[in-house]
């Protein structure tokens, strides 16, 4: 996805973007060498602001959307909804520091080439660091049953949960034994 705001129509007093991205145009740029595809479940939205500080640009606000996501617990389709806050200052190629010299400060910092920037790497990033590690449908998500493979949110099974764990057998048995 192509995103490019030429630094020349920023002007002094700053530059308001907001843009709505409908699903099919934000999935395959999301999508792009990712291992576990993401599916947009609405448009992404975008409320940035642009102001230039020299040859900088610093970038304000924020991005949200939904996706459609399997639960950590009970693999079942959801929507999540995802809201990040936004902010990087863009730099020109050349102007970075070595990386030997790097401070904390420099970790907001992105970079662009040539006269104008683009923002889809930026707000891709946000969206991406937006989604949670574990994703649960539900605080209550019961989740899948571990001999039987149920989802126990629909039907109760009649499993027995296992007596402890299947590797410390040895040392039941050995405790059995010693205690005769």
């Amino acid at each position: 996805m192509d995103l490019r705001v030429r630094i020349a129509d920023i002007p002094p007093e700053g530059l308001d973007l907001n843009w709505e991205l409908p699903p099919e145009a934000v999935e395959p740029g999301l999508n792009e060498n990712a291992e576990d595809p993401l599916e947009a479940a609405s448009p992404v939205k975008t409320r940035l602001r642009l102001e230039k500080s020299g040859l900088r640009v610093v970038v304000q606000g924020e991005v949200f959307g939904a996706f459609r996501v399997a639960c950590s617990r009970c693999l079942e389709a959801f929507d999540l909804s995802v809201c990040e806050e936004v902010f990087a200052v863009l730099a020109p190629r050349g102007d970075h520091v070595p990386k030997e010299r790097i401070s904390a400060a420099d970790l907001d910092e992105e970079y662009y080439e040539g006269e104008e920037v683009d923002l889809w790497p930026l707000i891709r990033e946000h969206l991406i660091l937006g989604l949670p590690a574990r994703r649960i449908c539900q605080e209550s998500c019961q989740g899948l049953c571990p001999q039987c493979g149920a989802n126990r949110n629909l039907n109760p099974c009649d499993c027995r949960p296992e007596a402890g764990h299947p590797g410390l057998a040895v040392l039941e048995a050995l405790k059995d034994r010693l205690s005769k």
